[in-house]
């Protein structure tokens, strides 16, 4: 468990009179409360039952109760009041957390607490959650973790609990009737769901009064959850049999990068000094500075990436995961790799790990943990109410010493220095003559021998962090809040916001450069598209070190060139982004690293390719109507015919026009925005100027089901997308009218729809309605993927879903007016989180004044009608203008519900 100091200074556990834990933590960086139940109990804990039964148990939860004979009645009413809720079952825990406005937070606690503690498991729920898991399933069958996950499982003790298929599906649920899974499911509720493996965790807002809320939370927890000793401590049998261990496993997994995976086992001591000394590992195994481990495969062209990770969730176990994504040298030479890596893991053995290493690795953490927030809340509140299960939590354990991490991390290093327990070996050609339950994945298993150690005296240990912040200081306000500075002169338009934020001294820089060489054609699209790959390379081992110290960043391409985007602490952070945009002018491929970059795209596009179906749905509808985009298709026939001297020839015109618009917001002085304005200018506009066309988004006059490419899937999925953009026929709405109509049709229809097709008529897992603007035009999607149905049938249901809501209208128009005003509290243009702020203004830098821009969306919100928006429903029930519906059943033109649908462009 990670903790922030913030969050360590603000929390208090206490003990209920029914033994249950209970910590309260209060924090200045969340606006609405937070509950985490957690459960020590996991699918470990199973017993005779059917796979997946834990599963299932997590998801009847969310069912009738003993005070409730209602599915809907929480997740309406956590909707209503903002809010979000989920749950998950892992191995040894079930978690189950929500988050909603203050005025709604405690009744939800109470309808939480109930279904948790006085479940029905009835049988008609049974069934409808049975099918709801197979669709999830299915929808996952291809999914390379769940793939990976399966061999693991595959190779594991039978009789270790791990072995088990912890999903479920429909062929698994059906071997027990309902009522005898009704009884069964009471039964192993009664058995572990009790006060001595339950843990809670609230997360509320420092300011404001929470006494009394507090109070009947308490009283609920001690009073509705039974009083028992904990029962959830298991005796485990070896994960592994002697003969499975030290093993290669071949797998074959489709549309996945090469990659070797090394594991191994690690025994637990202590939470607080295995994190402290595993973080030092990670480090010194991740960190790409000369002569490291990633530089010195990379170097050879042997791997693309590396990252070290957890594993397999162990009592008295860590598994720790190297993954390298293997360059096509590294495919032809995987006995360099392992011999590299077992000769670095020899040099750490021998390293003398100085002091100063511990005390900047404590210090990064330190300034993360105090200033960065980059923590979810909802997680952290997670990690505080599982980690209440052990005998002394993290957070109350005692502090490290340097001597006791040196140690540690020696231990590490020689465990890992032993021969792995399991290398797994991924690729779609891969000789495999067995296959995983459930998943189907081809493997393969064979001994793993000894390796030998590559030349240690090549390898060197990074040096010091010349990143990390000497003084963390917040400067002095000179610009009122709210406010944009805007600079525009001589090619570059810079808008700064000072936001000073209490222990935020951070900061979000934004450099977008626009230049027609990068964009007038598809092919030089895709040069700026491999150009900008090897960039991203080249930048991660220049600069490796920001990162670590608190300034993440970014490059990537868009419509008319390319953005820069810095984040983190505001010290340095501007150095950093002039020493990009240094680089970036200076920077070529060589011909091996083009080669190397051009595969790898080729890969990832072609993957997307044979992505989920839904994904493809909204690629295709991207291109449709963002105008001067191109479909995958032709983005990877353009990225093959490519070479060398083209690229060469389409960057020497990169820089000679530009127009460059950034964003600084955050802790900087005015005169900081005016140095990165004038910096700018002579390195990037000094030349040539260019004027960046508007960018506009293709209007749908008539209702269209375009032609899609065909796309091989099993799955149906289908996207209804609505432009919101005119009041009537020649009548164009401002921007801020069809934005304000887009989120609270948004508002008013997720909920609805998802309850009505996902859990009642069942016909699929994944089902939304979202906001989706392109080119800055508003528009709403409604979007379903299904393994059973066809495309008229969802169609047909979604039409009837909005249908139910103008059927029964003054119940929708009588939650209307709650719905604005939750909706305007989410335009509020500030808020405590500057990295948010940025992003929001980033995303509408087009605007003079983005913040006025907010401002006027929320005024512009209350002035909606509901006739208005009802009007807008009857739209969605039939085919309008501005109305696109992409799917991929091929029967689709041909039946009755899509007819008027008649206008049909073709996607390429």
């Amino acid at each position: 468990m990670y903790l922030l100091k913030s969050a360590e200074q603000n929390l208090v556990v206490d003990t209920l009179p029914n033994k249950l834990k209970l910590a309260v933590i209060r924090s200045d960086n969340i606006n609405a409360p937070i509950i985490s139940i957690s459960v020590a109990v996991g699918y470990y804990h199973e017993t005779n039952h059917c796979y997946g039964f834990s599963h299932l148990l997590e998801h009847m939860i969310f069912h009738r109760s003993k005070n409730s004979d209602s599915s809907e009645a929480l997740e309406k009413h956590v909707s209503k009041h903002s809010g979000y809720i989920n749950a998950w079952t892992q191995a040894c825990h079930t978690n189950f957390h929500l988050s909603c406005a203050n005025e709604g937070f405690a009744e939800a606690v109470d309808m939480l607490i109930d279904k948790i503690t006085h479940p029905s498991f009835a049988p008609a729920d049974i069934k409808t959650e049975i099918a709801a898991i197979d669709e999830e399933y299915r929808l996952k069958l291809e999914d390379p973790i769940r793939g990976l996950l399966s061999v693991k499982k595959a190779i594991a003790n039978p009789s270790h609990p791990f072995h088990r298929f912890s999903v479920g599906n429909q062929e698994c649920f059906v071997q027990i009737s309902a009522e005898e899974m009704q009884q069964q499911l009471h039964q192993h509720h009664q058995q572990y769901f009790h006060s001595g493996n339950i843990a809670v965790c609230i997360k509320l807002p420092k300011v404001g009064n929470y006494d009394d809320v507090l109070l009947r939370i308490k009283d609920s927890l001690g009073e509705t959850i039974s009083a028992k000793e904990s029962n959830y401590e298991l005796a485990l049998p070896s994960l592994y049999l002697p003969e499975m261990t030290h093993k290669w496993v071949n797998l074959r997994l489709q549309h996945s990068h090469c990659q070797l995976v090394m594991c191994w086992l690690i025994e637990k001591t202590q939470d607080n000094l295995d994190n402290k000394a595993l973080s030092m590992v990670r480090q010194l195994l991740e960190s790409k500075h000369k002569n490291g481990l990633f530089d010195t495969l990379s170097k050879q062209g042997l791997v693309r990436a590396l990252a070290l990770t957890g594993g397999i969730e162990q009592p008295n176990f860590e598994e720790v995961q190297l993954h390298l994504t293997l360059a096509p040298a590294g495919l032809e030479n995987k006995d360099m790799v392992l011999s590299i890596i077992a000769g670095y893991l020899a040099f750490l053995a021998q390293s003398q790990l100085a002091n100063w290493r511990f005390s900047e690795l404590e210090k990064q953490n330190r300034l993360l943990e105090q200033y960065a927030h980059k923590k979810d809340p909802v997680e952290t509140c997670i990690s505080v109410a599982q980690s209440l299960h052990g005998q002394r939590p993290e957070f109350e354990q005692a502090s490290v010493s340097y001597h006791q991490a040196k140690t540690r991390i020696l231990a590490i290093i020689k465990s890992m220095q032993a021969r792995p327990h399991h290398v797994y070996y991924i690729d779609e050609n891969a000789a495999c003559d067995k296959q995983s339950d459930f998943y189907a994945v081809p493997y393969s298993v064979k001994d793993f021998g000894t390796v030998k150690e590559h030349d240690a005296a090549r390898f060197m240990l990074a040096p010091q962090n010349s990143y990390l912040p000497s003084q963390l200081v917040l400067v002095t306000p000179e610009t009122p809040l709210g406010s944009i500075e805007v600079i525009d002169k001589h090619g570059v338009l810079l808008k700064f916001a000072q936001l000073i934020s209490k222990d935020q001294p951070n900061g979000d820089c934004f450099i977008s450069i626009n230049s027609p060489a990068m964009c007038d054609t598809l092919a030089h699209s895709m040069s700026k598209k491999v150009w900008v790959e090897g960039f991203t390379v080249y930048l991660q081992k220049r600069f490796y070190q920001a990162d670590d110290a608190g300034i993440s960043f970014r490059v990537y391409g868009h419509q008319h060139g390319l953005t820069i985007h810095t984040t983190g602490f505001s010290e340095k952070q501007l150095l950093l982004a002039i020493e990009i945009v240094n680089c970036m002018i200076a920077f070529h491929l060589n011909e091996d690293e083009f080669n190397q970059v051009k595969q790898a795209i080729i890969k990832r596009l072609s993957t997307r390719l044979l992505q989920k179906p839904i994904n493809q749905m909204f690629a295709n509808l991207n291109t449709l109507i963002q105008g001067d985009t191109y479909s995958i298709a032709q983005q990877v026939q353009a990225v093959e015919r490519l070479n060398f001297t083209e690229l060469n020839a389409h960057q020497k015109d990169f820089f000679k026009q530009n127009c460059v618009e950034a964003l600084l917001v955050g802790n900087w002085r005015l005169h900081a925005a005016q140095k990165m304005h004038q910096q700018l200018q002579s390195r990037l506009t000094a030349k040539a100027l260019w004027k960046k066309p508007a960018i506009l988004a293709t209007a749908i006059p008539k209702p269209c089901l375009p032609s899609l490419p065909v796309i091989q899937a099993n799955d149906t999925a289908i996207v209804l997308y609505q432009q919101v953009r005119q009041i009537e026929e020649g009548v164009l709405y401002i921007k801020e009218r069809a934005t304000a109509i887009c989120l609270i049709l948004e508002h008013i229809l997720g909920p609805h729809v998802f309850l009505r097709l996902r859990n009642d008529k069942q016909l699929a897992y994944m089902v939304g309605v979202g906001y989706k603007p392109i080119n800055s035009q508003p528009g709403l999607a409604i979007y379903l993927q299904s393994s059973k149905s066809s495309a008229d049938t969802i169609y047909n249901a979604m039409i009837e879903a909005i249908s139910e809501l103008l059927d029964d209208w003054l119940a929708t128009e009588k939650e209307l007016e709650h719905i604005k005003l939750r909706v305007a509290q989410q335009c509020e243009p500030l808020n405590k989180d500057v990295s948010n702020v940025a992003r929001r203004l980033w995303a509408n830098f087009e605007h003079h004044d983005p913040f006025f821009h907010y401002k006027i969306l929320q005024q512009t919100l209350m002035q909606i009608s509901s006739e208005e928006i009802k009007n807008w429903l009857e739209k969605l029930t039939s085919a309008n203008e501005g109305q696109v519906l992409l799917t991929n059943d091929i029967n689709a033109p041909m039946l009755n519900s899509f007819k008027p649908f008649s206008h049909r462009p073709t996607v390429d």
